[in-house]
């Protein structure tokens, strides 16, 4: 028949190593070596992906990007600097993501509307500056209201 000290001895077996387990991988995300966000991006080669800028009154604009920068909120920049138009962009420590607030003179809130992005027909699910493109992607931005 076992003793308590016998069981308390089985316990602290399993218990001890399960916590210099968890302090071990504590300590790795903590240094980032274990990390849970996705892997920067980057691209040795040039990308080539359409944007489009649909501002919700008829005007629409394509360009034609050419870049390394992979993500979807890269590739708007650099169609700014092709189309000679202006971005306002904040970071939200909220939801940890850049977020538009203007595209040219067409301002987020401005009579309910808002500015969203479809990448290749399929609604955004992800912020601008976390969606990774690749190559002949199409990105839609939409000026609409909700």
């Amino acid at each position: 028949m076992k003793t308590n000290n016998d069981k308390i001895k089985n316990i602290l077996k399993i218990i001890i190593p399960l916590i210099i387990l968890i302090a071990l991988f504590v300590g790795a995300v903590n240094v980032g070596i274990i990390t849970f966000e996705p892997p920067q991006q980057t691209s040795d080669t040039e990308l080539t992906v359409t944007v489009i800028l649909d501002f919700g009154d008829e005007k629409i604009s394509s360009f034609n990007v050419i870049t390394k920068n992979a993500t979807v909120y890269g590739c708007l920049v650099e169609a700014a600097n092709i189309g000679d138009f202006t971005i306002d962009a904040e970071y939200n420590k909220q939801y940890d993501a850049i977020e538009i607030k203007s595209i040219d003179s067409y301002t987020a809130g401005q009579d309910n509307k808002y500015w969203i992005y479809y990448l290749n027909g399929e609604y955004a699910s992800s912020a601008a500056d976390k969606q990774f493109v690749k190559n002949n992607d199409v990105i839609r931005w939409v000026y609409k209201g909700f």
